[in-house]
C-alpha cells in the first residue's frame, strides 16, 4: 500500500492519517508519505504534484490510499489508475470548507468533486459527511469512525513531569483549548476567547491554556486576546508533540469545545472532545453533526454565545458538576485497536471488485 498524506503534522487530519497507516501495517506492507513543511504557496503546490507524480510511478504498489482527495495528488491517482490499481481515499471533512476564498479553495473544491469518481472506495467517519458523499459519486463507501489512542489519553499513565506551577497554574480553574491555530481547529475559537473575558471579568481564578500552535491564524488571535484584556489569563503552549499532549490536559479541569452549527463542521467528528474525554476532562461546549451525535451525551452542551458558555461553564464549576464517565465507552467503541478489521475489509472488497 502506497499512503499519501498530503498535510502538515499541524493539521488534525494527520493525526488520523498516521493512525489509519499504523493500522494497515498490522496485516499489510505499508508506504507513507508525508510533507515536512508546511508551504501553501503556488509554487510549492505545484513542486508537491510533481513529487507525488514522481513516487507514483516509482513505487510498487497495489493500492494507493489517499488521505483526502486534494488535488496535489491527483497526478498520482492518475498514475494509480492507469497502473490499473485500486485506489482508496479517505474524507475526513471537506478542506475546501476551512481554505480563505481563492485559488486554494477552488482547486480544493475542484478536487472533492472529481477525485472521488476515480477511487474504487472512499472512507469516511460520519454518517453525515457519508450522504453527502453518496450525492457527489456512486463509489463503495465504508465508515471508519474518528478514533483516539486510549492507551496515550490516559489520566492513570504518567508520562513527563510538567506541573501546574512550571506554568503558573498554581490555585487556578483551568479551561483548556486543544489544537492548531489553523482554520479548521480554531474557525470557532473567538467565542471561547469572549466566553473566558466574561468569566475572567467575573472570577480572576479561570485561565485559558491553549494548548498547540502554528496556523495562519495564530498572529489575529494573539492580536484578540491582547484587545480583549487576556494577555495574564490565556497561556499558548506552542505546537506540541502528539505523545505530549496528554501531559498538559492533566492540568485541566475542563475541556472546551465551540463549533458553530454549519455544514463544515456536522461533517466532522471533533478529535479534541474525544481526547478531552479519553483523559476523563469535563468536556464543556457547543457540538453539532458526527460530534454530537457521538459524544454529545457526555459534554455539558450550550448555545454558540459568548455568553452562553460563560454561564455554562460558572454553572458547571460552581456546582462541580460531573457526567457519565465516557472512557469504558472510548476504549470499547472509539479506540484505534478495533478499526482493524473493518480496515482489512476495505482492501478486501477494493481487491475483489478490481478482480471482477
Amino acid at each position: 500500500i502506497l499512503f499519501i498524506n498530503p498535510l502538515h503534522q499541524r493539521h488534525g487530519s494527520t493525526y488520523r492519517a498516521r493512525n489509519l497507516k499504523r493500522l494497515l501495517s498490522k496485516n499489510h506492507a505499508v508506504a507513507y508519505v508525508e510533507p515536512r513543511r508546511a508551504d501553501s504557496t503556488p509554487w510549492a503546490w505545484l513542486l508537491a504534484a510533481v513529487a507525488y507524480l514522481w513516487t507514483g510511478l516509482c513505487a510498487k504498489f497495489d493500492i494507493l490510499f489517499l488521505q483526502k482527495a486534494m488535488v496535489v495528488t491527483l497526478p498520482c491517482l492518475a498514475v494509480a489508475r492507469l497502473k490499473r490499481k485500486c485506489v482508496i481515499i479517505d474524507f475526513d471533512d471537506l478542506d475546501s470548507h476551512w481554505q480563505a476564498p481563492g485559488w486554494k479553495a477552488c482547486l480544493t473544491r475542484a478536487g472533492e468533486y472529481l477525485m472521488p469518481r476515480w477511487a474504487d472506495a472512499i472512507t469516511t467517519h460520519n454518517t453525515y459527511l457519508k450522504a453527502y458523499l453518496d450525492r457527489i459519486c456512486p463509489k463503495p463507501k465504508y465508515v471508519i469512525p474518528q478514533g483516539v489512542d486510549s492507551t496515550l489519553f490516559n489520566r492513570n499513565r504518567r508520562d513527563g513531569d510538567l506541573r501546574r506551577q512550571d506554568l503558573g497554574l498554581s490555585g487556578k480553574k483551568v479551561l483548556c483549548f486543544l489544537g492548531s491555530f489553523t482554520r479548521g481547529s480554531a474557525a470557532d475559537l473567538d467565542i471561547i476567547l469572549e466566553a473566558v473575558r466574561i468569566l475572567t471579568d467575573r472570577n480572576e481564578h479561570f485561565v485559558l491554556m491553549i494548548v498547540g500552535g502554528e496556523g495562519p491564524l495564530e498572529e489575529q488571535y494573539r492580536q484578540d486576546i491582547e484587545r480583549l484584556g487576556l494577555t495574564r489569563r490565556v497561556i499558548i503552549s506552542g505546537r506540541v508533540d502528539q505523545k505530549e499532549v496528554p501531559c498538559y490536559l492533566r492540568l485541566a479541569d475542563y475541556g472546551l469545545v465551540c463549533m458553530r452549527d454549519n455544514m463544515s463542521n456536522r461533517f466532522r467528528v471533533s478529535l479534541k472532545v474525544l481526547e478531552y474525554l479519553a483523559m476523563g476532562l469535563t468536556v464543556i461546549g457547543h457540538v453539532v453533526g458526527g460530534t454530537r451525535d457521538a459524544l454529545g451525551d457526555f459534554c455539558f452542551l450550550c448555545e454558540p454565545t459568548a455568553q452562553s458558555l460563560a454561564e455554562t461553564i460558572q454553572r458547571v464549576s460552581m456546582g462541580k458538576l460531573r457526567k457519565k464517565s465516557a472512557r469504558d465507552f472510548i476504549v470499547k467503541n472509539l479506540d484505534w485497536e478495533i478499526f482493524v478489521p473493518l480496515l482489512d475489509h476495505v482492501i478486501k472488497d477494493c481487491q475483489r471488485a478490481k478482480m471482477l
